[in-house]
């Protein structure tokens, strides 16, 4: 409001239902004063707090305050902050209830009933245990990255490689190369091969018929390569220092399967090694 006054000493007094009544003291000494701000503060509210009869000794904080105690009733009035934000908790010796928000207006009444104490001793045991396992979690997950870069970087060289040679010997065959270093690699090899072969010279009186077989097998492999220009150019024998370049190598492998006639459908177990030269 705008307020015309005499110069002097004059004395303003607010007044709003439901609000303290504000006195300020003005002196007028020019023509345009300026401006006075005059905050008008809330008449209390009232908070009704209600606990279960083995609570009726409890303490009541509100917003980290203690305002007083149930003193030995299940139900009492205390006097509030009003158009404030309140958080009301009740507790009793090793009891506590949970907290209770609530916002009272000017000369207004609400009310809380706490219903439910917790221990705060398995509180805090219950505390320690998840402060417990969330370190062990920490740790673990700390243990599991370590462990992968480990690892990575162990195995941040590794190629893969995948070699066909069946075409060679009328078969399907396949190896699977895992290599650690470019000059050094293990894998794995299968193959199924359909064969036959011619009666002995010796036989008399047999069926001249061939005989048709089938090779299955597969089993694990070694390798060392060697770089085509060494093999050719016929330098001092070194293994090859990169990957995916032009090279030869020899695998040494062992393997086990099973050979099978296919005109009578026996078949026996077979334990295949030896080496090989691949380019």
């Amino acid at each position: 409001a705008d307020l015309r006054l005499v110069y002097g000493q004059h004395e303003l007094k607010l007044q709003l239902e439901k609000y303290e009544d504000a006195t300020e003291t003005l002196r007028i000494n020019k023509k345009n004063l300026g401006t006075k701000n005059i905050t008008l503060i809330p008449k209390p509210g009232r908070l009704i707090v209600r606990v279960p009869s083995e609570f009726k000794d409890a303490q009541i904080i509100i917003n980290g305050r203690e305002i007083g105690e149930m003193g030995g009733k299940i139900a009492k009035v205390f006097e509030v902050d009003a158009n404030v934000s309140l958080e009301v908790q009740a507790y009793q010796g090793d009891f506590v209830g949970d907290v209770e928000i609530v916002e009272v207006g000017p000369e207004k009444i609400r009310k809380v009933e706490f219903n439910k104490f917790s221990d705060l001793r398995l509180v805090e045991l219950r505390k320690q245990v998840e402060f417990r396992d969330r370190q062990d979690s920490l740790e673990a997950e700390k243990k599991r990255k370590e462990q992968f870069e480990k690892i990575r970087k162990l195995f941040k060289n590794t190629r893969v490689e995948i070699r066909t040679f069946g075409r060679f010997i009328d078969s399907e065959a396949y190896a699977l190369y895992f290599y650690f270093d470019p000059r050094f690699a293990i894998g794995y090899i299968k193959g199924n091969q359909n064969n036959e072969s011619n009666p002995a010279s010796t036989c008399y009186n047999c069926s001249y018929e061939p005989l048709k077989y089938r090779i299955e097998a597969k089993g694990y492999v070694m390798r060392i390569r060697y770089s085509n220009y060494i093999l050719f150019r016929g330098l001092e024998r070194q293994s090859s220092p990169r990957y995916m370049v032009d090279s030869w190598g020899l695998s040494l492998f062992s393997a086990s399967g099973k050979l099978t006639g296919q005109t009578y459908g026996r078949s026996s177990k077979i334990k295949p090694s030896g080496c090989k030269l691949q380019c």
